[in-house]
């Protein structure tokens, strides 16, 4: 049994477990649903939830991929700006929204990591407990109960970022013409951005405009309903799981 097919394993398992937590008529028995969350709402957010947090193993390779081309670029990102042009030129033509919508872009592209992350400790502790496959549901609940608490509310608070990033509409908009702009500057420059380098920010840009198209047309109230329906599921669902897993 390879670390790959536990993580694989695992992946399937979340995907399940989201799957059915984003479910509208299970919404309506996990928390007290506001009026203005409709159920095509829900449907688009599990879509979004399971093809690019929780995407299937074959997915996840690439992202995995695109998303190891993106770090020094995440990490260092000041050659990107530099390509961009100067000061003055990004002002005018991105408008004086442009450093906060950069950051604001690469910021919530390295938040899609952390869920990457909270798998690799999910398959670490599943190595650690000796588990064997099939891991049953209960199996796997039983490992989130014994897990750091804080790396679950981590993952939890930073669910919560993240889609406080993507409803910010005017802003999402502003990083995803900037990001456009660099990929195609990075085309311009073949000796210098290799064809991974241009992947990675191009599954990136698809990235945060399926969260554009997700958020778009909803209104303000919609919006933060959203996020807090996230919040909340998600809480909800780790303190049933303690409950039911004491320590």
């Amino acid at each position: 049994m390879t670390k790959q097919s536990i993580s694989d394993h695992l992946i399937n398992i979340l995907r399940q477990t989201v799957e059915e937590r984003y479910q509208f008529y299970n919404l309506q028995n996990i928390i007290n649903l506001n009026i203005s969350i409709s159920k095509e709402m829900v449907d688009g957010l599990r879509s979004f939830f399971l093809q690019y947090i929780y995407p299937d193993a074959q997915t996840r390779v690439t992202l995995n991929k695109a998303f190891e081309n993106l770090d020094r670029h995440i990490k260092s990102p000041m050659h990107l700006i530099d390509l961009l042009g100067n000061s003055i030129s990004m002002a005018f033509h991105f408008g004086l929204q442009f450093p906060k919508a950069f950051r604001a872009g690469f910021q919530t592209l390295e938040s899609f990591k952390q869920a990457i992350l909270f798998e690799d400790i999910l398959c670490s502790e599943a190595i650690a407990q000796n588990m064997k496959l099939p891991i049953t549901n209960d199996d796997f609940e039983k490992m989130i109960a014994k897990l750091p608490q804080e790396n679950v509310h981590k993952f939890i608070k930073n669910s919560d970022e993240l889609f406080k990033t993507l409803t910010d509409i005017p802003l999402l908009k502003k990083s995803i013409e900037i990001i456009s702009e660099l990929i195609m500057k990075m085309k311009d420059k073949p000796k210098i951005y290799s064809k991974d380098d241009i992947d990675g920010i191009t599954t990136a840009l698809g990235i945060l405009k399926a969260g554009y198209h997700l958020f778009h047309n909803l209104t303000t109230e919609e919006k933060e309903n959203i996020i807090g329906l996230i919040k909340e599921v998600e809480n909800k669902n780790l303190e049933r799981i303690l409950e039911k897993y004491p320590q």
